[in-house]
């Protein structure tokens, strides 16, 4: 009986260590070949090595010097290298780590992302396309910087996806931790704390084909509640809007302001708002505030057509395009 369970043991060890092996090789031909097939397709996919290990469970695959571009439109990354994290039997659910700084160039803006910590947990559907069922990003002690420019650090920063059954509806949830500005922005000495809810629905699921041929794009967005405070400022938004195929939002979103004055002279700091167009800002929420009971505090809707922001008759801004490139 000893002898038997011995050659059972070795006969076990011998499958499962033969089932690793095949298992990470298969996974380094799969991932070379979808980075030579992006080649084909036009896009700029460049790799030094690709390593796998984590013998006897694990498939921690690591891809060094790596630069991606798809030149259609217009948007490259590029990092010295990124994990993917796995078990051996569970593929697609993954831990990705990013190095402590990368980049992601699109046709309008340069984004540098750094971080002490920078990773995201996935968990994909086992089928070709992968489409995207839930994912968690957490980056610890993090920052960006647009464009070169001095950028804004947050203690940490959340972000939760989750898909609704088998449509293209996500749960969104975002968490920003003791966020702070680039020097001379805002109030001086004070750290922003930022939380947000909201469901999207988009044209098409997210999936390996929102890399490979276009990004899905929205259809609805519903913000469940948007809250943001920095010293004495605060805002809360909630609303709905429908977005059109030309990425322009229809709805209506409410917004709470606490110390709007305030919050106008740092949209004028960080250049949302031109310094010649602070006067009728301020008179036009002057008359706001009145209304609503409080001149310090904003209570209003604000009504998003026609690819402009009103309050109430009064245009005050160009409604953001939401397409995704």
């Amino acid at each position: 009986m000893l002898r038997f369970l011995i050659v059972v043991i070795i006969v076990a060890a011998g499958a499962w260590s033969a089932y690793w092996f095949v298992s990470a090789k298969a996974w380094e031909r799969g991932l070379t070949a979808w980075m030579e097939e992006r080649r084909a397709a036009g896009w700029q996919a460049d790799w030094s090595d690709i390593e796998v290990r984590g013998f006897p469970n694990r498939l921690d695959t690591t891809i060094n010097d790596i630069a991606l571009a798809d030149t259609a439109s217009g948007w490259s990354w590029q990092a010295p290298f990124v994990q993917i994290l796995s078990l051996s039997y569970r593929p697609t659910q993954a831990i990705v780590v990013l190095p402590n700084d990368t980049t992601l160039q699109t046709v309008e803006h340069s984004y540098r992302l750094q971080g002490d910590d920078i990773r995201a947990s996935l968990a994909l559907e086992p089928n070709r396309n992968l489409a995207l069922e839930r994912a968690t990003a957490v980056i610890e002690g993090g920052g960006v910087a647009v464009d070169g420019n001095e950028g804004w650090t947050a203690r940490e920063m959340r972000m939760a996806v989750e898909r609704t059954g088998d449509t293209p509806t996500y749960r969104l949830g975002l968490a920003l931790s003791d966020v702070q500005a680039p020097e001379g922005v805002g109030p001086a000495g004070a750290l922003a704390q930022v939380t947000a809810d909201a469901t999207a629905t988009f044209d098409t699921v997210w999936d390996l084909r929102a890399l490979e041929q276009a990004r899905p794009q929205p259809v609805e967005i519903r913000i469940d509640r948007a809250d943001a405070s920095w010293g004495a400022l605060e805002v809360a938004m909630a609303g709905e809007v429908t977005v059109s195929d030309s990425g322009t939002p229809e709805g209506t979103v409410t917004v709470k302001v606490k110390n709007w004055r305030d919050i106008l002279d740092l949209a004028v700091q960080t250049g949302i708002l031109p310094e010649s167009m602070l006067p009728t800002f301020t008179r036009a929420l002057e008359l706001a505030s009145g209304l609503s009971g409080n001149p310090d505090t904003l209570d209003m809707p604000l009504n998003l057509r026609g690819g402009r922001v009103f309050l109430g008759p009064l245009p005050i801004a160009t409604a953001p395009n939401l397409s995704i490139r």
